[in-house]
């Protein structure tokens, strides 16, 4: 419906919502007076509908293909007929409505309206969450030299049999200098019959859109962010198969329709609730979940943090993602925005959760912020000597970051304090195994005592492009880029090598890895326990992401092949 009007429940409308946050005129929009009113990308409020229900909105400035290829087939089929060739070239404003309780709602997670801003001014153009809008011709939200006194009005279809008209006028403003007040009437009807009508009465102010709204305060949920540690057993490994796993965007409630590889991802996906997928999009700068539904992923939520997404990493529920606006911002499995936290610089590396308790930030200037994966709330904060590329690690209360001048420093996860600094030079990959913080620096793996910093021992490897680190027991085992090799924890010494692959996780009792077209499962002495071929279609390079069950093996295109039970 209108940009102020998201039907995404059956009976409740965001009637009103309050902006904060900058919001200025975007580069490349129209230079009308109506193009300021527009939020800036990733705009962000909690806001309170009329009926009492707390949403997460967010904002979203897409161009016209970005726009297309994030939405269901019928809206950007619609909406290219509806304007035609400048459909891929328009000016998109996105609105996102996410219902933090659904249930309470009455209807699903997001409701989400379309508009374009072009020589027009400010149009509708669909909104689409328990049913589907698509205007033709798009609608006036605001003409481009809207003033005090404009009146303008409309009519056309709304797609499935139903038609919508609209009278509007602006006026003078209580809520500041910068401000207007539409006022009016826009109706639904079917078959000459109305069946909705709005009486508008919003306040617009430049840089803020629509601020007639109460704002909120995001409510107490219940978030599991207890992070994945999967712990896979030979045994089970030998029962594992493998399956694609298709993509898919719904149509509308209950009925999906496949796009696959419309994804481009920024990295890797993390693995969401209940066997779903979380990833960033480089094409759309969104983050997208997906749930498991039969043998396909479907898209359940988008959030839309605003800027590039540069890492992403999940905590339980929670997942967090860091963007070239120097700051993480968190969303739950329904798509709803948690926090947002500001940082000193960018996430090089994923958002790391060490427990239930503590997520890791660690940034491309050496900070290592630590916050509380529910609420965002900050635990404690530190500084290594240069940015952090690698994963940290953690265990036993024990926390360990490296960075790329070599620092190795730990902490007393718990209360922030240091336990010790040490330095292995070109360190790529760290890991706590035991007693022992093992670290693959430059041509060595080196181990020092976790409780000390003390260096135990150092063998001498070739490659320093990490593939893969972790442990099986008292083994520990190294994907350099030059070899797979597996060192005693207790002094280094080799027990076996193999060729390197192109990536390895040490998962529970097994090494897993990807080898061109096929992933390949070896136990602690390197035998082979299985063998499974992938989509010759995966583009390399081909990553692998550890879930509760198996494993993934994922391109940059987001197709998704599920290796496990």
């Amino acid at each position: 419906m209108r940009a102020a009007i998201v039907v995404g429940t059956a009976g409740a409308a965001v009637t009103g919502l309050l902006w904060w946050g900058s919001a200025d005129l975007t580069a490349g929009d129209p230079d009308h007076r109506a193009a300021r009113f527009v939020p800036r990308d990733g705009t962000h409020a909690v806001v309170v509908t009329d009926d009492g229900q707390v949403t997460s909105e967010e904002h979203a400035r897409l161009n016209g293909l970005e726009s297309l290829l994030s939405t269901p087939t019928v809206v950007s089929v619609a909406v290219s007929e509806a304007v035609g060739e400048a459909s891929a070239s328009m000016r998109i404003w996105r609105q996102t409505t996410t219902w933090y309780d659904h249930e309470a709602a009455g209807g699903p997670e997001q409701g989400t309206s379309i508009l374009a801003v072009d020589d027009r001014g400010v149009l509708g153009l669909a909104s689409y969450g328990s049913f589907t809008l698509t205007y033709d011709p798009p609608f006036v939200e605001l003409p481009a030299d809207v003033h005090p006194g404009s009146e303008w009005s409309g009519e056309g279809t709304a797609g499935s049999g139903i038609d919508y008209r609209y009278e509007l006028a602006a006026g003078d403003s209580d809520a500041g200098d910068d401000c207007l007040n539409v006022t009016g009437e826009l109706a639904l009807s079917r078959d000459g019959e109305e069946f909705f009508t709005n009486d508008v009465d919003e306040d617009w102010c430049e840089g803020r859109g629509i601020v007639s709204a109460e704002a909120g305060e995001v409510p107490g949920l219940d978030l599991d962010t207890e992070p994945l540690r999967p712990e896979p057993t030979v045994a089970e490994a030998a029962d594992w198969s493998t399956g694609r796993l298709p993509l898919r965007i719904a149509e509308r409630v209950g009925a999906p329709f496949a796009t696959d590889s419309l994804f481009a991802t920024e990295g890797p996906p993390v693995p969401g609730p209940d066997g779903g997928l979380v990833l960033a999009s480089s094409t759309t700068r969104d983050l997208a979940a997906f749930v498991r539904r039969d043998d396909a992923l479907v898209r359940q939520a988008v959030g839309h943090p605003g800027g590039e997404p540069t890492a992403l990493g999940a905590a339980g529920d929670v997942a967090v993602v860091g963007t070239t606006t120097k700051r993480a911002v968190a969303y739950g499995s329904l798509g709803e925005r948690l926090w947002t936290v500001e940082l000193p610089d960018v996430l090089l590396t994923a958002p790391f959760g060490a427990d239930d308790e503590h997520l890791v930030l660690a940034t491309a200037s050496g900070d290592v912020v630590v916050v509380d994966p529910a609420t965002g709330e900050e635990r404690w904060d530190d500084t290594v000597a240069d940015q952090v590329t690698a994963r940290p690690a953690y265990d036993d209360g024990l926390l360990v970051v490296v960075d790329v001048a070599g620092t190795v420093k730990a902490w007393d996860l718990a209360a922030g304090e240091v336990r010790w600094e040490s330095e292995v030079p070109g360190a790529v990959a760290v890991a706590v195994v035991g007693d022992r913080v093992v670290v693959h620096g430059l041509g060595t793996v080196q181990a020092l005592d976790a409780g000390s910093g003390d260096r135990l021992w150092s063998t001498a490897v070739d490659g320093a492009a990490p593939q893969g680190l972790g442990a099986i027991g008292d083994t520990v085992v190294v994907d350099t880029g030059e070899d797979t090799l597996a060192l005693a924890v207790g002094d280094g010494a080799e027990r076996w090598r193999r060729p390197s692959a192109d990536q390895t996780l040490v998962l529970g009792e097994l090494v897993v890895q990807a080898r061109g077209h096929r992933v390949v499962a070896l136990d602690a002495d390197a035998e082979q326990v299985g063998s499974w071929p992938i989509d010759d279609d995966l583009s390399a390079p081909v990553s692998l992401v550890a879930t509760e069950t198996g494993v993934w093996a994922t391109d940059v295109s987001s197709r998704v092949v599920e290796v496990g039970p």
